[in-house]
């Protein structure tokens, strides 16, 4: 054999030609690929779906004129097996009649060979990218547990500090109430009011500067007993005695079932009442304010507390509404994250008078034997 044998020989095994005519009947095959003589009555066209979508550019071929068409990488099946073929197709001349050669040119095992090839590279990237977030999940996993680390060091410090200045301002805030009850004028009263929210202010920036909530902050180790009735009467004793120009009294409205024993950090929480009270009635103008106390839950050893405070505000214009409306919504994100409570605006359309409600609940631990209000 020679060179050419060899060629033919190889060219043999992965070419195939057939050739039909414009009806899509079979003239001639051989069959080197696929068994298409044993379909001798077959229309073509509908053998194959892939020579109808091309039955339009063979019928514009035109004889002589070596009109070609190329389908690269047509996938088909035949006989229960799967092939990739570049399809050829012109025109010949093929016993006294003008015919289609079609020349099928398997490339299958190379098209295969390529997928996996392709399969591969790409398995390849998913695995350098899949090892990339590895190490940057590593890498943050060591940036939180540094930054926990540090969490645990501020929390450690802010503590101690805190304790350390915590015991102090309570003597004071203690020496204060104490003098007030003695004071002889209005003026040194005020003058011992004001020491004592001052310390009070310090103390709670202090409580609020610890990462704890807001039920934490009112259990021990620096919780006493008291009565909690007489606490909020303390309290707004003081806010009234010193606002008493600016706005009303608050009443109390005290419900049912109210523990009169607690156990609390009783400076805390006394602080706690007055900014309560001073968002609510501070600079509004207001004519009636009632605090609501009720029971939520009670536990042998806590209890849930809420309490709601509802301020009646002169009449305003639409203007002096959206200005109090803007101020609220400032005070709503300060108030969630020290009270737990919201801010609720009602508006009264026959004379503009103004409803504002604020709402407080929190936990409380409760005296052991304490008697109900």
């Amino acid at each position: 054999m020679n060179l050419n044998d060899y060629k033919t020989a190889f060219c043999f095994r992965q070419v195939q030609a057939i050739i039909f005519n414009a009806g899509g009947q079979l003239l001639e095959s051989c069959d080197t690929l696929i068994s298409v003589s044993k379909h001798p009555n077959a229309n073509l066209f509908e053998l194959f779906p892939v020579l109808e979508s091309v039955k339009g550019n063979l019928s514009s071929f035109a004889a002589g004129k070596n009109d070609k068409l190329v389908l690269p990488r047509v996938e088909f099946p035949f006989d229960d097996q799967f092939f990739i073929c570049d399809f050829h197709f012109s025109m010949v001349y093929h016993h006294n009649q003008n015919a289609y050669l079609w020349i099928l040119h398997d490339l299958t095992e190379q098209y295969n060979y390529l997928f996996l090839v392709q399969q591969e590279r790409n398995e390849t990237i998913i695995e350098a990218q899949k090892l990339k977030i590895d190490n940057e999940i590593l890498t943050l996993q060591k940036d939180i547990t540094l930054l926990n680390n540090l969490r645990h060091i501020r929390r450690n410090l802010n503590t101690t500090i805190t304790a350390e200045i915590e015991a102090p301002l309570n003597r004071i805030m203690a020496l204060a109430n104490k003098l007030k009850e003695s004071a002889d004028t209005k003026q040194e009263y005020n003058y011992l009011a004001s020491m004592e929210s001052a310390v009070s202010s310090i103390d709670d920036q202090l409580t609020q500067s610890r990462p704890m909530q807001l039920d934490l902050l009112l259990i021990p180790p620096d919780r006493t007993e008291i009565n909690l009735q007489d606490l909020l009467w303390n309290v707004l004793k003081i806010f009234n005695y010193g606002q008493r120009t600016k706005v009303s009294p608050v009443y109390l409205n005290f419900k049912p079932g109210l523990p009169q024993s607690v156990l609390v950090n009783k400076p805390r929480l006394a602080q706690l009442f007055h900014n309560f009270f001073e968002y609510a009635l501070f600079d509004w103008g207001s004519t009636l304010s009632s605090l609501s106390v009720s029971l939520q839950e009670l536990k042998p050893a806590f209890c849930k507390l809420e309490f709601i405070l509802t301020n009646n505000i002169n009449p305003l214009t639409e203007q002096e509404i959206a200005r109090l409306s803007e101020k609220m919504e400032e005070d709503l994100s300060e108030l969630a994250r020290t009270f737990k409570g919201k801010f609720d605006l009602f508006v009264l359309p026959e004379d503009q008078k103004v409803i504002m409600t604020l709402h407080l609940s929190f936990r409380v631990a409760v005296a052991k034997n304490a008697s109900s209000s």
